[in-house]
């Protein structure tokens, strides 16, 4: 148990080699060491989840103090959802660090799950998975390296004020263009051979990407026959999918393998998403309202939000398809196709 005691450092004897100086006489003097995984520096509070009623609480000690189920950790805990090696705490001259190890289960830091390794104060909550709960508490030495001032909860809102940030960053303002293959089933009709189902729907995929990639873009979320692509600006989008549209019988006399040809509808909405272009995933309404605008078109047109048409930099012919709707305003039918230069000065 940590108290505010002067020195946790245990220590061992150990006589001198023959290079260690020797006292008159020649008899080998003793000397000290101190081992630094030996050094208590605080200990983890068990709060819930320990079935145990014997463990209220484990050491930590200066250098490397692991956490886990298995045998080889410095503190065990046998429950279900913790992972054989779970989570690390590091100490170094400057700093006490927590750091994720399990690939499978999380490791949560006041509630806030963690992705990477993170410093850690006296008073955080470490959750192991869905049921474990352990309080930091250290030893006053310790915690007189930094500025222990601060209540816990105001260390709390700083590291979600911190997290908070982190999240914003994934903010962005955007367009998405949502294509959907019509009447797939039919498609894939009966007599169409595997081979060139699959190698024919593949090749829409990689066509739809080819082309959002010409203009900046990228296809994110996948949902079977449904490609939802993102841009960060309007303009592009609208360009991207004029093309999708403008190229199709070209695509569909080359690469498509079936009976029948791909029609698409393609729909476009802009707002404000959480996008995490780096895993090509986004979590957004504005995402869903470009589905929902995508169902309103008609085989081979594209149709777009109000919040769309009003950030393109120039007008462009379109037709009104929808009066208002609750989430999207009015909706615009495309009509014709766009040149590259369709937005230049």
């Amino acid at each position: 148990l940590v108290s505010d005691g002067p020195n946790f450092e245990e220590t061992t004897t150990r006589p001198t080699t023959p290079e260690d100086s020797k006292p008159a006489g020649g008899v080998a003097a003793e000397v000290t060491e101190v081992r630094s995984m030996d050094v208590q520096i605080g200990e983890l509070v068990v709060l819930r989840g320990l079935d145990s009623k014997n463990i209220s609480s484990f050491p930590i000690y200066m250098g490397t103090t692991r956490i886990g189920r298995g045998d080889e950790v410095e503190v065990q805990i046998a429950e279900l959802g913790v992972s054989r090696l779970h989570a690390e705490i590091e100490m170094n001259d400057r700093s006490i660090r927590l750091s994720p190890k399990s690939q499978t289960n999380p490791t949560l830091l006041n509630g806030f799950p963690l992705h990477g390794g993170v410093e850690i104060s006296h008073g955080d909550e470490i959750q192991l998975a869905d049921r474990v709960v352990l309080e930091v508490r250290l030893a006053a030495t310790v915690r007189l390296r930094g500025d222990d001032s601060r209540s816990a909860l105001s260390r709390r809102m700083e590291k979600k004020i911190d997290l908070d940030r982190e999240i914003e960053k994934f903010n962005v303002m955007g367009s998405f263009l949502d294509v959907d293959v019509v009447a797939s089933r039919a498609l894939k009709g009966d007599g169409e051979k595997a081979e060139h189902i699959i190698v024919s729907f593949e090749r829409f995929r990689a066509y739809v990407s080819g082309i959002c990639e010409e203009w900046d873009g990228q296809v994110l979320n996948s949902n079977g026959d449904e490609l939802m692509c993102f841009f960060e600006e309007a303009s592009a989008a609208i360009l991207a999918g004029s093309t999708i549209l403008e190229r199709l019988a070209d695509f569909n006399r080359d690469q498509n393998l079936l009976g029948k040809e791909f029609r698409f509808r393609l729909g476009a909405h802009t707002g404000v998403s959480l996008v995490d272009l780096d895993a090509g995933i986004a979590y957004s309404q504005v995402l869903d309202t470009a589905g929902h605008i995508q169902k309103v078109a008609e085989p081979n047109t594209l149709v777009m939000s109000q919040g769309t048409l009003d950030s393109l930099p120039k007008p462009i012919p379109t037709s009104v398809v929808v009066e208002t709707t609750s989430d999207a305003g009015t909706l615009y039918r495309l009509d014709g196709f766009l040149s590259k230069t369709e937005f230049d000065d």
